[in-house]
This record gives structure tokens, sequence and C-alpha cells, in this order.
């Protein structure tokens, strides 16, 4: 019996991000182990003209399945109207997009151990003091970074001497080359301040914090954190004198393939969970770390 073929669509958040770009290899690795599977992957670049762009191209296609990676997640129910339309399947990748099956990472979890691992330097190295907390966010995801930004201030709010008052969300800009500026005139600031915690979501964002924050002289006030466990950080994770503590990581490979069994099982007619959620493989730490 001839094996029925599949076409999927995958439009990333931004091939511009180290961790996009993972998830992407991720993706295409799995997808090769499927003879009967073609990936189209496309990217959307953060932009919402993009993503519409993408979004009626794997319609004309057409597509059988498209996943759909964007960042705006206030957009995202009128963002698939054009696959719904068509009866196309949608699987919503990292960015949650409402009446599809999800895919992301646990990033509640994520925010804890990112927070208990803060708290426990600043008690080691600080006595437990915290001044600021700069949370480099992005306001056009208003879920899934939020809750794990919120997790990992929560952890430090309850085990460090930190006011919640002396938080500030701040928009990084999706860039390394805005984040870089945004985070040089904040520090600047906050010149009669000590003890700052950075929270990034992405390595490429933590590394322009810290290379702005070196740049003003500041490392020695600064402890900072990002997510993706990739080589661009690598250098500085491993050098025990850095201020730069942690990177999260997530196995590529096994998202990968969850995507695409996902994926698969809702074309075959199989019932598929709603949401599913894959943990963070480990946390990677310098050596001074408690």
């Amino acid at each position: 019996m001839v094996e029925q073929g599949y076409t999927i669509g995958f439009a990333n958040f931004d091939e511009r991000n180290s961790f996009a770009v993972s998830l992407r290899e991720g993706l295409e690795a799995a997808a090769a182990k499927h003879s009967n599977v073609t990936l189209i992957t496309r990217d959307n670049a953060l932009e919402l003209a993009r993503a519409k762009a993408n979004v009626e191209e794997f319609v004309n296609l057409p597509v059988d399945l498209a996943m759909i990676s964007h960042i705006d997640e206030r957009e995202g129910g009128k963002l698939i109207v054009p696959l719904t339309r068509k009866t196309i399947p949608v699987i919503s990748v990292i960015h949650a997009i409402p009446m599809t099956t999800y895919v992301g990472l646990d990033t509640e979890q994520a925010g804890q151990v990112i927070g208990e691992d803060l708290a426990k330097w600043i008690q080691a190295n600080w006595n437990g003091q915290v001044d600021k907390v700069l949370a480099l966010t992005n306001m056009r995801a208003v879920n899934s970074i939020p809750q794990q930004i919120g997790a990992a201030i929560k952890q430090l709010l309850s085990q460090t001497q930190l006011d919640d008052k002396d938080v500030l969300y701040f928009d990084d800009g999706g860039l390394p080359e805005i984040t870089s500026e945004r985070v040089r005139d904040i520090i600047q600031s906050w010149g009669e301040f000590h003890h700052i915690v950075v929270i990034a979501l992405g390595d490429h964002i933590a590394l322009a914090a810290f290379e702005a924050i070196r740049a003003l002289g500041r490392e020695a006030d600064t402890l900072i954190g990002g997510m993706d466990g990739l080589d661009i950080a690598a250098e500085e994770l491993n050098n025990p004198d850095s201020h730069l503590l942690y990177s999260l990581s997530f196995d590529n490979e096994r998202f990968g393939e969850r995507l695409l069994d996902m994926a698969l099982g809702t074309l075959q007619g199989e019932k598929v969970p709603r949401v599913e959620r894959v943990p963070f493989a480990y946390l990677r730490n310098p050596l001074h770390t408690p």
C-alpha cells in the first residue's frame, strides 16, 4: 500500500533568533525521517505582514497542515482565519493561538528554575540584596513570556530582599542592536544601584544586554541570564568570572519529533492533546554557581 503524502508548512517566528533557528532545525531533522512528509518553512521575522503573507501562501499551495509561530499573540486568532476557512488544521508553536493545538515549552517550570538559580547566586554573592530587576520582555507576547518571567520573579521575591516595586518590565525590541541601546540607557539611569538583575528570554538578547553593560563598566553591578543554551553564549557561560549566569536549553531534536508526531497524528485523525508542553533539557551554569 502506498503511504499517503503530506505537505506541512511551518512559519517560524524569527530566523534571526538562534532559538528559532534551532527550533526549525529540530523540525527539519524530524521531517527528514519521514519520506511521505514535505516540509515547507517560512520566516515571519517578527512582522505581522510577513506572517499574513506566509499564511496566504500556505492556503494557496495548499498545505495539509500549518504550524504557526508568531510573537504577536493578540493577532494570532485573526492571523489563522484564512487557514480555518479552508479547514486546514493549525498547530501553534511556542506562542499559543486560540482554538488551535498548541506545542510549546514548559515556561512556568523554566521560570521557577531561573528564579531559584538567580536567588542562590544572589544569596551567596550579594547577601540576598537586589536593588533592581530589569525584565526584558516583548510586549506582543502577552502570555508565554510574561508567564516565564513572572515565575522567575516570584522566586526572587520569595528568596531575596527584592521589592516588587523595583521590577521594571521593558520591551527588548526583538533585535540585539535595539536591546543594547535600551539596556544602556536604563543601566546609565541606575547609576546609584549596584545589585541589578537582568532577565532575558534569549541568548542573543542576553548577550546584547551583557555587551551594553560591559561597555559601561557595570558588569560587577549586574547579574544576567538568557535562554537557549546555544553556542553563541558558550564562551561566557564557561567563564567562572562572568556575570552571565545561566542559559536554559531545550532538546531541539526531541521538540521537533514531538511537534511532527502531533502534526501526523492530527492529519491521520488520531486524538492528540490540545496542549503539549516540552520540558527544558538542562540548565547551564558557569563554575561559580553554588
